[in-house]
């Protein structure tokens, strides 16, 4: 059976939703790895650079390259050990599947869960700048002939090899999967194209996704970065801009939006299973039934915090504050 106009761009919107939060899932793939594969480079023993990770960090080392040598190794101290206390919490950010991001944030909105992406995207970010500049700073003190050792991390050489190759091989199939879902929508704006039904407004913007997409996948059959699409993949399409008003009456518009939420990544989510009541029982969910925080509890403070607080001040906040929680035990004691 044919789809209607109204169902051919619901569905065009959904696949939309669905490709965003895909490649925002996907990108931070691409720079856990690279974080992993600075701090493995930090590690070993000899430090030495590639001429990859060289040019990569170039201008980082430029920027190190003036100042005292006293003032570069406190900068040293004070990243080894920031990176050395995340690094065991952001190596389980990395192991987060879509299926577990997904039972967890099946409650969220699409909007919602695309900005927590966002937000995660950029703390990484910052690890991974963390990450870069410890080894900056490593190359600026070699070159001045100061021994440096390597970096101390609380999980061994074989481990981190394995997780640097593991995402690697994610990252391979994340790009496969992106490949495949915008060579699908591409397909769909084609026809939507090529039917000629749909009011100017909608094809000329539908011209210019079709445009974007193909620039999109160009880029992506030659290789290039998840995290430097020639466009943004969120393709800039508001709901205002399908101009559903034009083709259906206001009451099936309604009730096809009661019946078809914007995709999320819910593949695996159990669509039995009713919301949190409350943001109470959302934090109630994320509590383990040790009593400590659940890790996406602290997920989603660490990601509400600004990027200069780290995962380990979160921790230690919650820690006083269930030490200051817990009932204080009778002084009394036994009667005499």
């Amino acid at each position: 059976m044919a789809m209607t106009l109204t169902e051919q761009l619901n569905a065009h919107r959904k696949k939309r939703y669905a490709l965003e939060q895909l490649f925002l899932f996907a990108r931070q793939l691409v720079v856990a790895g690279e974080s992993m594969g600075a701090i493995q480079c930090a590690a070993r023993p000899s430090q030495t650079l590639g001429a990859q990770q060289t040019q990569q960090l170039e201008s980082r080392i430029a920027n190190y390259d003036a100042i005292n040598t006293e003032r570069l190794k406190q900068e040293l101290r004070d990243t080894d050990q920031l990176l050395s206390s995340e690094l065991g919490d952001i190596l389980k950010i990395a192991e987060i599947s879509e299926q577990d991001f997904n039972a967890h944030f099946k409650t969220d909105s699409a909007d919602t869960v695309n900005a927590t992406l966002k937000r995660l995207y950029l703390r990484l970010q910052t690890f991974k700048a963390r990450a870069q500049n410890n080894l900056a700073i490593r190359s600026v003190l070699h070159q001045r002939g100061m021994p440096v050792a390597a970096i101390k991390l609380p999980v061994s050489q074989e481990l981190l090899a394995d997780q640097v190759k593991g995402l690697r091989q994610k990252e391979k199939y994340y790009r496969g999967k992106i490949q495949a879902a915008v060579q699908s929508i591409l397909t769909d704006t084609n026809a939507i194209l090529q039917a000629g039904h749909y009011p100017s407004a909608i094809n000329d913007k539908m011209a210019e996704t079709q445009q974007q997409l193909q620039q999109t996948l160009d880029h992506l059959d030659k290789g290039g970065r998840l995290d430097q699409l020639p466009f943004t993949i969120e393709l800039d399409l508001s709901d205002s801009d399908y101009a559903l008003h034009t083709l259906a009456q206001p009451d099936q518009i309604q009730q096809q939006e009661q019946e078809q939420e914007p995709a999320e990544l819910t593949a695996n989510a159990n669509n039995d299973t009713p919301p949190p009541a409350s943001d109470t029982a959302i934090e109630e969910q994320n509590i383990a039934t040790d009593g400590k925080p659940g890790f996406f509890y602290l997920l989603r403070r660490w990601l509400s915090t600004p990027s200069s607080v780290t995962w380990q001040d979160i921790k230690r906040q919650e820690a006083r504050k269930s030490k200051h929680n817990k009932p204080k035990a009778d002084r009394k004691g036994p009667p005499r």
